[in-house]
């Protein structure tokens, strides 16, 4: 059973022809998606419409791409965007990519158009993956854009590796990094059948980065291991992380992380304002001691959870902050959602399909 909430859809699609072009400073696009046109607006459009344009934001790939759930052919290039930037945006000071696909040939364009140099003033790459032959964008970039004032491309805070580094790797990271702010841990396809219980990552390595890198804003991470304590220590010292993700390798109806565990991660993250949780808690204790806490929460996603509608419902009601709520594989009850009726608020939008679950 799959459940979807979200927010009925404010803004850009209920107002965009509404607003004169000249009053529009900024504007976000989202899910910039190229070879099957899944944008919700075009180039053209957007030309047409905000001719004056100063902050332009487009969002790529979704959030599921950093857990590698998003095919490689997809989309998310930038350069029908740029283009039509260059050519047509002169007042435009701040351009914001996030989890897109740019190339040297793109970045070319700021160092070669006229109007860029002169007025663009921001510039982020944001969880974007920039393919390039030498980097010497860089160095041109930094030369001809006299007006420059930010340049964002995260490519500085990422480490990226297979959960091979290990409890020794993080230790090793957690004294040499102190500065680091963003680690994503990948389980790696090839590690199936290495039998190197040494390069698993465990609480052991999650307790010394928590210690270590007392800047971490973002951590993505596949573990063998969990220990309350460990999430604790995550809690008590990463007072400026506000995106947590967790995946337990080995999966098992019950969950790999207690209802206290659960408990604990409410307690501790007054900031987080996403969440996706896979097959944790082992009962509904566990969700309700969860939505005890986190005030800023906007969206959470569960998967393979033991949780009954019930509970959902009443965590939804508990959570203040929360927007959008996705559940894959809960306890459905025999009633056909009617216990789900309990959260339902005149702004939400609610979707039912059925799906293969452990729990159905």
């Amino acid at each position: 059973m799959r459940l979807v909430v979200r927010t009925r859809p404010e803004g850009p699609r209920r107002h965009f022809a509404r607003l004169p072009e000249v009053v529009r400073a900024r504007f976000d696009v989202a899910q910039a998606h190229n070879h099957r046109v899944c944008y919700t607006t075009t180039t053209d459009r957007l030309r047409r419409r905000f001719p004056f344009l100063e902050s332009l934001k487009l969002k790529g790939k979704p959030r599921a791409a950093m857990f590698n759930l998003i095919p490689d052919d997809w989309g998310g290039y930038v350069t029908p965007w740029v283009r039509e930037i260059a050519e047509n945006f002169d007042c435009l000071r701040s351009l914001h990519f996030r989890r897109m696909i740019v190339r040297d040939s793109d970045l070319e364009v700021f160092e070669l158009d006229e109007s860029a140099k002169k007025q663009l003033r921001t510039l982020f790459l944001e969880e974007s993956a920039i393919i390039e032959r030498d980097g010497e964008w860089l160095h041109e970039i930094a030369m001809n854009n006299s007006v420059l004032e930010t340049l964002n491309f995260y490519m500085t805070d990422l480490v990226q590796t297979r959960n091979v580094i290990g409890d020794t790797g993080l230790e090793v990271l957690a004294q040499s990094c102190k500065k680091l702010k963003r680690l994503r841990i990948e389980r790696g396809a090839d590690e199936q059948g290495m039998g190197d219980e040494e390069g698993a990552v465990s609480h052991r390595g999650l307790t010394a980065l928590a210690q270590g890198c007392l800047e971490l804003e973002y951590i993505a991470i596949y573990v063998s291991d969990i220990t309350n304590a460990s999430l604790e220590s995550i809690g008590t010292y990463s007072k400026n992380l506000c995106d947590f993700r967790l995946k337990i390798c080995t999966l098992s109806p019950t969950g790999g992380l207690t209802d206290v565990g659960l408990g604990y991660i409410g307690r501790y993250s007054p900031h987080v304002r996403w969440m996706l949780l896979g097959y944790v808690g082992g009962s509904d204790t566990g969700l309700l001691e969860f939505s005890k806490g986190c005030p800023s929460l906007q969206k959470l996603e569960m998967r393979g959870c033991c949780f009954s509608e019930r509970a959902l419902a009443h965590a939804a009601l508990q959570l203040p902050s929360l927007r959008y709520l996705w559940v894959q594989g809960y306890k459905a009850s025999s009633q056909s959602g009617r216990d789900l009726l309990a959260m339902a608020r005149p702004f939400w939008n609610r979707a039912n399909s059925r799906e293969t679950s452990h729990y159905d």
